[in-house]
């Protein structure tokens, strides 16, 4: 949600319901990749 439409938050349910695991484990590759590379 970007919290340019108002009305978005009215939709948000059906988007998750949406979401596959396929969506989710890219999600997560992409964070971990983000994470492997930032090393403190």
């Amino acid at each position: 949600m970007s919290g340019s439409d108002k009305y978005e938050i009215l939709n948000y349910e059906e988007k998750v319901k949406a979401l596959t695991s396929k969506d989710l484990q890219d999600v997560g590759k992409k964070i971990l990749q983000k994470e492997e590379l930032w090393q403190p």
